[in-house]
């Protein structure tokens, strides 16, 4: 770590001095070479590397279809709808894209078909169906 910083350590009062160093582990004069295991070389990869990595790709993850499927609807709607109903994916495509003028069109219909059903239904204009009687005519026993 301090190799990393730039800075040198300085040696312990009572050992011998270094003669060279190789990948931050520092051999004396007194071992061999290639013998020294006092420390293992610095990993590429630590844990907070992993963790960095595998957060990013599970945002990229969850974010990512959600944001092409929003642009894709927004400027690319018509083209989107009719590649949904194409594969056969109907109730996706009426909730991405809904087909505003079908529906209309739908609603115009309706209103026709309640029109004629109540011009079919509509009862006669009421009358006064009173019968005209005289009092002479009600007699009581």
């Amino acid at each position: 770590l301090n190799q990393l910083l730039g800075a040198v350590p300085a040696p312990p009062p009572n050992t011998a001095q270094p003669s060279e160093t190789l990948t931050g582990v520092t051999q004396t004069l007194d071992s061999p070479a290639g013998n020294n295991t006092s420390a293992a070389p610095p990993s590429s990869t630590s844990p907070t590397t992993i963790a960095t990595i595998v957060g990013v790709a599970l945002g990229l993850g969850l974010v990512g279809p959600g944001t092409v499927i929003t642009i894709m609807t927004i400027f690319f709607g018509p083209y989107l709808r009719r590649k949904l109903l194409q594969c056969g994916l109907k109730r996706v495509a009426n909730f991405l894209v809904p087909d505003l003028e079908g529906d209309v069109e739908l609603i115009n219909v309706k209103v026709a078909q309640i029109e004629t059903f109540l011009a079919a239904q509509q009862l006669p204009r009421l009358r006064d169906v009173t019968p005209e009687m005289s009092e002479a005519d009600v007699t009581i026993d």
